[in-house]
């Protein structure tokens, strides 16, 4: 999976699931910021 790959993924219906894996990685706040998408992983960051 390319980082393009998962910017499109974020904004889809498993973005919430996709998110708590990638950001294991680092990847997903970026990504998101990148795609204008509001970062659903601050979400996980309060867990």
């Amino acid at each position: 999976m390319s980082d393009d790959d998962v910017v499109y993924l974020l904004v889809g219906n498993i973005q919430h699931r996709l998110v708590d894996n990638v950001m294991k990685h680092g990847i997903a706040v970026v990504r998101q910021r990148d795609a204008g998408v509001e970062p659903v992983s601050l979400q996980y960051d309060a867990e």
